[in-house]
Parts: C-alpha cells; structure tokens; sequence
C-alpha cells in the first residue's frame, strides 16, 4: 500500500464567511438531570433516537419519550444500531445491551462476560450474527444466543474499540488508538493492521464511515478526515483540521457525496464535487461537540451538552457586508449582486466580495447571464448595461437607443436574443456575434405590435420557444415565431367565478411546460396552454415576489416571510420562521438558477441557496402510534375492549422534523366516524362503542395535503355482551327447540314410563352383575391361592394367569351387549380352571362343544356354572358334575339336582332371572329352563347376527 497526501485542506483553516445555517434548539422536556447528549441516531422509520447519561430517548421533534431499562437502572447510552428487521439495539456505559422492538416492548441480552465494559459499537452482518465493539474488552460475537470474544492473533489485545464498520465484503473494521485492524472471517480468517506504515498520518482513529464501493472514510484524532481508497488499496488525507479542534467526533453521510464531520469545536462538510466548507455555528453553541446527526429530510442535527439544535441544510445563508440587493446571478462560480449601490461579485462561499463599475454610481434592478458569459444590467433609471467581466469591456444603452424605458425590471434571453421588462413595456435586443461590436437591433412592442405602455414585471424564455410576458393590468402575453399573443382565456377556480387574470408578477414552467403564475393577493396558478387550472395555490404568507424552477422539477416560491418549494411528487412544504426568514422581505424576481440546478435567492441583505434534495423518500409525515389505551403497541396485535370497558384513547405523533409545528393529523374510526377528523393535536378518545370490528386510520401532513402519506391503521374490536353473543342466542334456540320437543313427546314418554323405568331397572342390575365380583368368590379365589403357593410355586403362578385371565375377560366384557362364543368359552374355562383347582375332584365340568359361531350375552356360562355350584352339594363322595354342550342353535348347561339345605333361603333367584331379562331385549327365541326333579337344565338360545 503506497501514501498518497491529496492537496484537499480543510477550509476550517483560513479565514472564511462560510455556508451559515439556521439553527434552533430544540425543546429540551427530558424527564431527567441530562448533562450530556452522546449520540443521535435516526431509525427507518424516521423515529430520531437520543442517548444521553440518563438513558434513551425517542424524539418527534416535539415531545421526548424516555425508554427505561428492564432492570431500572440509569447509565449513559454509548451505542444505537437498527437490525434489518427494525429492532433498536441500544449498548450502555456498563455492558448492558437493550433491544427494542416497539415503544413499549423490549427485551435484554444477558450476558455476564460485558459486565461493567462500555459498549462503543454494534454490528448485525447478513448471517444473522451480532457484533458488540467494547470499550475495555475487545470484539464479540452474538451466534446462537451465544455470546463469544473474538480472539483471533492480535485481536486478543484489541481492547479498546472507538468505532466499528462493516465493508461491502463483510469484514469488519474497528478503529483503535493503535490504528485500523480489519477481520475477515470468510473465506479464511484473516486480521490486517493499518497503520503508519500503510499511509496512516495519525495512528489515533476515532471515527469510519463505510462506502458503498468499499472505500472508507476515517477520522482522525490530529489530522482530521482520511479515506481508504479500495481501487488503489491506498489512504489519502482529505482534510486537515485547525489546531485545536481535538479530534473527529462524528462522521455522517450527506445527501449524493457529502460528508459532513464534526470535531469538538467546528463543523464542515466535503465533498469530491466541490471544496471543503467550514460551517458557522451559532454563538450559542459555546461547549464542546458530541455529535452530530444528517436526517432524510436533510436536517442537520448537533448535540452540545444537554442541548440539541437541528438545521435545514436544503437552505442555507451568506451574509455579505453589503444591503439593498435587488437581483442576482450566477456566472463562474461567483455571484453577481445587483444593488442599490452597485455591482457586487462574490465567491459562492461568501469567502471574497469585490466592488464593480463603481464610477457608474448604478441602482440596479436586474441581471442577466447569456451563454457567452456577458451580464445584460438593468437600472432603475439609467437605462441598460452590458459588462464583461472577463475583459471589462462595457456597453450602454438608454431610450435614445430605442429601448422602452430606463428602468429594466427583468430580463431573459436565449441564444443572441434577448427581452427586457420595463416600466414602459417590452423591448427584444438581438446581435450576431459581439454585442460590444455588433449594431444591434432594437425593437420595441409598442411599435411592432401595437404592444400596450405601461409595466411589464417578468418575462421569461421557455424551453418551447414561447416567450411570456407579465404586465400589470394588461394581462399576459407570449412571443412564438415572432408573432406576440394575448393568453386571454377564461380562467375559472373550482368553486369560484371567472378568475381576472390581469396582473402577473413571475412566470415560470414545469417539466411539461404548463405555466406557474404569480398573481394578485399571492395566488398561484398552474395553467395549461388551454387556461385549464390545474392547481390553485394560495398562502397565509405575504405576496409573492417570485417563481422559478430547479433542476429537479421543483417550483420554488419565494413569498414576503417564506419560501414555498412544490414538489412533483410530495406536494408543497415550507420555509419560514422556523429556518431564520422571519424578516425575510426579497425584491421582485430577484432569484436565479445556478447550473446544479439549484436556486439563489436574494434577501435585501441575505443570499439564499436552496438546494434540491437528491432523494426525497422522506418528504411526508411518517406516523407513530405512541400510546393506545387500553392496548398493546405491537402493530400486529388487536386491540380488543370488553363490552364494559370500552373506553379507547390513542396517542400518535407524526415525524416532520423539517418544521414540527405544521403538522396536521387527520383521523378517522371506520364502522364509527362518517368523515375524516381534522387535529393538530395527536390524540383521539372514543367512549361507548357499540360491538363490532373497527379500524383506526391516521394521516399526517406538514402542508394541509394528505394525499401524499399513508394512514397508519389499526383493528379495534369491541366485544359483544354475553347475550349478544352468538353462542348464547344459539344455546336460547336450541333451548327453546329441546323444550318444545319436550312438551311434544311428554304424552309418548308418560305412555312408556313404566316400561322405560323397567327396562332402566333391568340394566342396572345388569350393570351391578357384570361390575362386581361375589365376595366369597373372592376369598375363595385367593385362600385357594395361598395354599397352591405353600405347595407348588409353578402351579401358582398358572393359577394367577387362569385368575387375571379371568377377570381381564370380565372388565374386558362387562359394557358389551354380545360377545362371541368363542369369547365366552374363554372366560367359562377360565372359571372352570379356577373352581377345579379349589374343589379338586369335586368337581367336573364337562364339554361337549360342536360350535363356536354365534354370539352369546357375556357370562351368561359363567353364571349357571356358578349358580349350579351355589344350589347343590359338592361332595367328594358324589361330585358334581356340569356339562355345557353347545351345538348350531343353543347352549346347553345342565347338572344333577342335589339341592344344599339352605338354598332355597340364600337364593335371590336374581342370577338366573336377570338372564332371561336380557334375552328379551336381544332376541325374540326365550331361555329354556327345565327341571325334572333329577337334572336341572338351562338352554340359552345362540344369536347369530348376520340372519
């Protein structure tokens, strides 16, 4: 890398006028001892953000909003960086870092290893990672929720980190008192060191500011503003700061290529297209600089102390050592003044004045450039000027010379020709080469064309070779092909008569070569060449003085105490007191088109330069919604109010940093409001809403026009009372349908009463058999059990499996209506198993099965197994002896009459009765019980589902 030193100095090193801005200070309502303002910073939004050593701050231009940290404590804010997604990451004096997704949504990144370390930076690159610059600790790196210190070869001694960027490579620059490291992570990690001996005239770097093409700006602690020029991979030096000033504090991008830098003491803004300029700061401004903010709208902010002040850069002054101005032009890069006293040059920068033609005492009214360079004067009074300001040469003219009258209220040309407006009408000079050789021919209206005397205020060259003229009295006129025209159509203002259009003060043209007008009471027409108004503009200002057009399409409107700028694309806005024209009283068409395209305009002891703004996305009031009550902030929330709640009061503010005091608001609640209401105060309150869905539509506007800004919108619902609710008026119908159905079937349900209070009987005492088991079964069960275990463990655990099986079988079943024989069978053996282990040989059950299809009521083998063991005696001298025989159509249980004495007490006869109870209601063939005196036979019919 090779040192280059570029001869750009800074101009704050000689002694110059310099641009001068308006300044004003900014209402300072914070709710805090502030002392100090360390950081401006302006979100995408256009919300300007305010860290001072109380916390942070939100700023409309109006009103302060301060931002209290999660854990309440107050610190001093050392960095504000907006992620893609519009969060506000904001960085304290102690480590701690708060992100902000709305005004009153925020959250922290807790991480001990910052404790107590001063945030100087934050970095979000495309990956998604986060990087924190520290003061004290180095670089980190947020991945994952992961908190990790960069510790790459040298990077691990890099404490102290004053400023950091990331380039269009992704690599991260951090500006140190040891000079510039840069890290790359990808491809390869990489770290390179710029210092002294890569160009760097001072190794103390306290500010970057990263280009789109990879260059870097770089401030300076002792010699300024640098850059790092990616092309050449080389650093020149671009401007040199003054002793004294003590170091870059602020570097900020400017609109095309401006850079505007701050020191502590001094202010100056560079660029490649032009010098470097030093600005003047207000008096006011006496202690030392912290930083400095360049807005979208153009404003320049500058934070002193605990003080704040904001300039529009789009205008600024020169005040020469001079008064009486009366016109003015640009020529070479210098002004030319036209003045009660004479001619005056000056450099643009107001470094330079010098005095012209003074023997000829002049009062100037008018200049005029032509494209040769020579200045066309015209006096009040002494006739007609032509001046060289190359060679000095010089030419006069007078009435003798066949011009209209000696006072010349303006002039305009094109090519060798041009036309002078005077207090005696028109007159057209034309010349072939050298109007100091060349006998020019002078033609004056009255005579070619019967032209009426009397004054003639403006006339302007159009880039359609259409001439106009603006009379007092006498209306407009224009030359075409050299034929002169009256304009006399009908002109007619929506809502009004026929508008006399008589007296023009200026005239101008817009990029389709309508006309703009300046008439009588300051009204402003925009006419095609048909007299069709296509707009109408009138103002609350004095009368207007002059119309022209910039480079940008733009109608600038100078007026008595403001000017006007219409912009194609965002209607008019202002400038007025608020940026210093309080007193501002200019002569008539004393405004002038530089080649940038931008405007001068000449205050009687002021020069003017407005400059078009490059881009202007910003040109509208953005609105915030600042506070809703009751509610949430977040804009993809609904605000739901309850139905004895609904009370809804909204807070908003709209961002017009440029003048906030002309904000308009315009609101309106759709499904409740007929129109839109019109506020200038950011509020609106609704009570007593009736249910329903509603939706919140709020405009801003700095010039009465709100069609230029999009309403901010938010959906309101108001909660219907219960018994509005759709769930209740459906449960009264249903209600109501089920109590006349009710009433209807009330003769059918009293007819079957009787049989359904049987019938629900019947299946509770189903329910009752199926869910509980005999108690001495039970104790027979398990008693049976414990023996086996005392005897035969293996015999046991059989016995268990026949037991689970068993009851598995009877949970299993004891909902159903039907089961399968085969399902029944199971269950039968199950029970058999368990009886023969307890009455051994006692006991037979014999099978005779033939069949397995059909589908029997569960338990019902089970049942006269145990109901056969219940009534007789079980002997070992006479088993008893079961058989169950089941064939295609029945199930055949049957054993031998041995009744127990006390049967016939014990009995309920429930068992079997209940069975024979279900059958009626699961199939039309009946139970068969026979009883012969020696064997006790139950025949249980087998249903088949499928006949």
């Amino acid at each position: 890398m090779k040192w280059i030193f570029n001869a750009f100095i800074f101009l704050m090193a000689c002694p110059v006028i310099g641009q001068e801005f308006y300044f004003r200070q900014m209402p300072l309502d914070f709710d805090g001892d502030i002392q100090k303002i360390g950081l401006l910073f302006q979100g995408k939004d256009q919300m300007v953000w305010v860290g001072t050593d109380q916390g942070l701050y939100s700023f409309d231009g109006r009103n302060y909003w301060k931002i209290n940290r999660p854990d309440g404590a107050i610190h001093e804010v050392t960095a504000i960086a907006e992620r893609s997604d519009g969060e506000i990451w904001t960085g304290f004096d102690d480590g701690y870092i708060q992100v902000i997704s709305s005004l009153s949504d925020n959250r922290v990144i807790s991480t001990d290893s910052l404790k107590d370390v001063s945030i100087s930076k934050i970095l979000f690159d495309p990956a998604g990672d986060v990087y924190i610059a520290t003061y004290g600790k180095g670089i980190w790196r947020i991945r994952d929720n992961q908190v990790i210190r960069l510790t790459y070869t040298s990077l691990l001694q890099t404490d102290d980190v004053y400023d950091a960027i990331l380039d269009h490579h992704g690599r991260i620059w951090l500006a140190t008192d040891r000079g510039i490291w840069i890290y790359q992570q990808q491809p390869e990690e990489n770290l390179q060191h710029l210092g002294r001996e890569q160009g760097l005239p001072d190794e103390i770097v306290t500010k970057l500011l990263a280009e789109k093409n990879g260059d870097v700006w770089i401030g300076l602690y002792d010699h300024g503003l640098g850059r790092y020029v990616a092309a050449k991979d080389s650093i020149i030096t671009v401007m040199a700061l003054e002793p004294g000033d003590e170091g870059v504090v602020s570097l900020v991008k400017g609109h095309s290529d401006d850079i505007w830098i701050s020191t502590e003491k001094n202010i100056g803004k560079y660029s490649f297209s032009e010098a470097g300029h030093k600005i003047q700061l207000p008096p006011e401004i006496t202690k030392r600089l912290d930083v400095i903010l360049f807005d979208r709208t153009g404003n320049l902010w500058i934070a002193s102390g605990n003080k704040l002040y904001m300039a529009n850069t789009q205008l600024d002054h020169r005040i020469p050592d001079i008064t009486g101005i009366q016109s003015i032009t640009s020529l070479a890069g210098r002004l030319w003044l036209g003045c009660e006293s004479g001619l005056y040059s000056m450099n643009q920068d107001g470094s330079e004045m010098i005095q012209l033609l003074q023997k000829e005492q002049l009062n100037i009214l008018s200049i005029y450039a032509d494209p040769a360079g020579i200045l066309w004067i015209g006096t009040f009074g002494q006739g007609l000027y032509v001046y060289d300001p190359s060679d000095g040469r010089k030419r006069h003219l007078t009435e003798q010379d066949n011009i209209s009258n000696n006072s010349i209220l303006n002039i305009d040309g094109k090519g060798h020709k041009l036309w002078l407006a005077t207090l005696g009408g028109i007159t057209e000079i034309d010349w072939v080469t050298d109007p100091f050789r060349d006998n020019l021919t002078v033609t004056v209206f009255q005579e070619k064309f019967k032209f009426p005397t009397g004054y003639v205020y403006d006339v302007y060259a159009g880039d359609d070779d259409k001439v106009w003229f603006g009379t007092d009295g006498k209306g407009l006129y224009y030359l075409e092909q050299n034929q002169l025209y009256s304009f006399n159509r009908p002109i007619a203002l929506p809502g009004e008569d026929t508008f006399d259009l008589r007296t023009i003060y200026s005239i101008t043209t817009d990029e389709k070569n309508n006309l703009w007008l300046s008439t009588t009471k300051g009204n402003i027409l925009n006419l095609d060449l048909n007299g069709n108004v296509l707009a109408h503009l009138s103002s609350a200002h004095g009368s207007l003085n002059s119309l022209i057009t910039t480079a940008k399409g733009e109608i600038v409107m100078v007026r008595e105490g403001a000017i006007q700028i219409k912009n194609p694309d965002f209607g008019v806005f202002s400038f007025s007191s608020s940026t210093g024209l309080s007193s501002f009283s200019p002569n008539l068409n004393a405004v002038c088109k530089d080649k940038d395209g931008s405007v001068w305009i000449a205050d009687t002891d002021n020069i003017l330069h407005y400059v078009p703004s490059p881009t202007d996305t910003a040109r509208y009031v953005h609105m915030h919604l600042v506070d809703i009550s009751p509610g949430v902030l977040h804009p993809n929330e609904l605000i739901r109010l309850n139905p004895d709640s609904n009370f809804l009061d909204l807070r908003f503010t709209g961002l017009w940093y440029p003048d906030p005091s002309r904000v308009q608001y315009r609101y309106m609640l759709k499904g409740h409001d007929q129109d839109w209401i019109y506020t200038h105060e950011g509020r609106a309150v609704y009570s007593k809403l009736s249910p329903g869905t509603y939706t919140f539509m709020v405009a801003g506007s700095f010039n009465d026009d709100f069609s230029k800004t999009l309403p901010l919108q938010r959906q309101i619902i108001v909660m219907p009372p219960f018994y509005f609710t759709w769930w209740f008026i459906s449960g009264c119908i249903i209600l109501i349908s089920v109590a006349t159905w009710l009433l209807l079937r009330l003769r059918i349900q009293h007819i079957n009463k009787l049989h359904q209070l049987e019938k629900e009987k019947t299946t509770l005492q189903l329910l009752a058999i199926q869910a509980q088991v005999n108690p001495h079964f039970l104790f027979n069960s398990f008693n049976t059990l414990s023996n086996i275990i005392e005897e035969d463990q293996k015999s046991a655990v059989a016995y268990v499996d026949q037991l689970s099986g068993f009851f598995r079988g009877v949970l299993m079943h004891r909902e159903a209506e039907l089961i399968t024989l085969e399902e029944e069978v199971v269950i039968m053996r199950n029970y058999a198993y368990i009886l023969e282990k307890r009455y051994g040989n006692n006991i037979s059950i014999v099978e005779e099965i033939n069949n397995l299809e059909g589908y029997i009521a569960p338990l019902g083998i089970q049942l006269l197994v145990e109901n056969a063991i219940k009534h007789n005696k079980v002997s070992n001298e006479k088993p008893l002896i079961i058989t169950i025989s089941i064939d295609d159509k029945w199930v055949v249980v049957s054993n031998p009459v041995r009744p127990k004495i006390q049967a016939m007490t014990d009995s309920t006869g429930f068992g079997l009765s209940s069975l024979v109870t279900r059958y009626q209601y699961l199939t039309s063939a009946k139970i068969e019980i026979l009883n012969d005196g020696n064997t006790f036979t139950v025949k249980i019919p087998i249903i088949h589902l499928n006949t």
